[in-house]
């Protein structure tokens, strides 16, 4: 708590570096019921908004909760298996994982803040790459990863959040990563979803192109053996995947 509070965005680079790595290693040493109760502090002062406008709180604050979840790397996880996903301490409750995903979410209004671009279209390499992405977005990653619930509740926090951001095409590309990355437990339903897709992969084409998806492999595979057997059960499910998810087959 005192690394959140003593740090502020006219901390030079060195206090900064200094306080994300005591942070990292309070966070692999401390003990279970400890972490769980800076969670849950971060958290409530989210909720109180006491971390508005200071993005160097925030973003020690995100380091803590994504680093404390002793989680292995988010482009290593088995894309099919829930089983496997430990749960979240910070994920457990409505109101706390709803808290999480603002604080990651308000991070990101900050950082649009702070560094505009002249087209208007975020495209960093840090959340737009393959790999290596920021804290706030692993965080909302992790926090969908969790569950189909979980995932549901942030499309919606999102949604709900770009009706008041500066800018659009940030919130667009969460749930274009989250799309990617989680396509077959996304409902399509909402028109307002749909629409942010098809912006989001116009405006980010290129980095899309590059990211993991479950499908990939699979529409790749289907996609050649039409080519050489094109039989009636494998004609019936391409146009199965063209129907459910059309940015996916676009992909390849």
């Amino acid at each position: 708590l005192i690394f959140i509070e003593i740090v502020s965005d006219r901390s030079d680079s060195v206090t900064c570096d200094t306080i994300m790595s005591l942070v990292c290693n309070c966070a692999m040493r401390w003990s279970n019921e400890h972490i769980n109760a800076c969670q849950s502090w971060i958290l409530s002062q989210q909720s109180k908004c006491s971390f508005a406008g200071s993005i160097q709180s925030l973003k020690v604050s995100l380091r803590f909760l994504v680093i404390s979840s002793e989680q292995k790397p988010i482009q290593c996880f088995d894309f099919g298996n829930d089983a496997n996903v430990p749960r979240l301490a910070y994920a457990q409750t409505q109101e706390s994982t709803i808290s999480a995903i603002r604080l990651a979410l308000d991070y990101l209004e900050i950082e649009n803040h702070t560094e505009p671009s002249n087209s208007g279209i975020p495209q960093t390499e840090t959340s737009t790459g393959r790999n290596i992405i920021p804290d706030w977005l692993i965080l909302l990653v992790l926090i969908s990863k969790a569950s189909t619930q979980h995932l549901e509740r942030t499309i919606d926090c999102v949604l709900e959040h770009s009706n008041k951001a500066s800018s659009l095409h940030s919130h667009y590309l969460v749930l274009l990563r989250l799309y990617t990355m989680f396509p077959l437990r996304m409902t399509l339903g909402e028109s307002r979803l749909r629409h942010a897709l098809l912006e989001a992969s116009y405006d980010y084409h290129r980095p899309w192109l590059e990211w993991r998806c479950p499908l990939d492999g699979q529409v790749s595979e289907m996609l050649c053996n039409i080519t050489t057997s094109p039989h009636q059960r494998l004609c019936q499910s391409t146009i199965d995947i063209a129907k459910h998810h059309p940015l996916i087959l676009i992909r390849q």
